[in-house]
């Protein structure tokens, strides 16, 4: 495996991250300029005016609110472009493991376990009223959900966990587990997938929420587990709110949700650990034969191999 100064394992962490701001700062340039062209060119067609810098500022950031879904929708589409074939160069350099195929219940207990995960903070949060420590939270859920059910469904609810796990946990956790143990980069790529959430107190329980993707991730090293549990704990939301929308209800009994939670959260986990089987490294030696059958091996390419964990 090359070796890399540890400021360059660094940014090679990093970067594919400032690929994403970019990616999003790049579609609202897009949409903002021509809004701001049609702006100026429809006043004087229309006998008016020419608006001075100011409105047509707060004009272009009125526009770029109310669609900041469907922008982070189209940058997020454009993103899973680009990491997929990262990871694709990624994965094919990885050590191989047993067990790294999914079943229904692997399946079906990551997504009645991260639902109840979401759940379950839901409830903590409104107990413990931990909101009023963190008033800009409530302006930041309310544009993070706005748009229409469908860009709400596809935007948080898919492209989203589909775009973070291939960044957090597929090029940045791998990246930095081959030159540091696994637990570090763990912590390292979940702190990165936290900042990436900009508000305070969603960086605060992301932090907690990506550690549990890692761990989910590292058990059966398959990045689809994490891609599902991650679409799991985004839709609970939606799901959440589109539940009291419909009832015309402002919150819902917090100790009526936090002890099912509890409970789906707990056993899922419990079930997971018991009843199925863990990724298990299989080493070197045992695949040599097949590569040299094959024709497989190295092939001298960049170094995406990962350390042992």
């Amino acid at each position: 495996m090359p070796k890399y100064s540890i400021p360059h394992h660094i940014w090679r962490a990093i970067y594919p991250v400032l690929i994403w701001f970019g990616l999003a700062f790049f579609v609202l340039i897009a949409a903002g300029i021509p809004y701001g062209i049609r702006l100026g060119v429809e006043a004087p067609l229309n006998g008016e005016a020419l608006p001075d810098m100011e409105m047509m500022t707060e004009q272009i950031e009125t526009f770029i609110t109310d669609n900041t879904m469907l922008f982070q929708l189209i940058s997020n589409a454009i993103a899973i472009f680009i990491f997929a074939l990262m990871w694709r160069k990624i994965r094919e350099k990885l050590p191989k493991y047993e067990n790294s195929k999914l079943n229904i219940l692997a399946v079906g207990l990551t997504v009645l376990c991260f639902a109840g995960f979401n759940y379950l903070l839901i409830a903590v949060f409104a107990i413990t009223d931990i909101y009023r420590f963190f008033p800009s939270y409530e302006d930041h859920a309310e544009l993070l959900f706005s748009g229409g059910l469908a860009v709400r469904l596809i935007g948080i609810g898919l492209l989203s966990p589909i775009v973070e796990e291939l960044l957090c946990r597929g090029i940045i956790f791998n990246r930095l587990s081959a030159w540091m143990p696994a637990w570090a980069a763990a912590l390292a790529s979940s702190a990165l997938f936290a900042v990436m959430h900009f508000e305070l107190f969603q960086i605060l329980y992301a932090f907690v929420v990506g550690l549990a993707f890692c761990i989910v991730y590292m058990r059966f090293r398959n990045l689809w587990i994490a891609i599902i549990g991650h679409v799991a704990f985004n839709l609970a939301s939606a799901a959440l709110l589109e539940i009291l929308a419909a009832t015309d209800t402002e919150e819902i009994n917090s100790l009526y949700l936090l002890l099912p939670a509890l409970l789906i959260t707990a056993v899922c986990t419990a079930l997971m650990l018991k009843r199925t089987k863990p990724a298990v490294l299989i080493p070197e030696a045992e695949l040599e034969p097949a590569l040299a059958v094959d024709g497989s091996g190295d092939d001298g390419g960049p170094d995406e191999t990962v350390a042992v964990p």
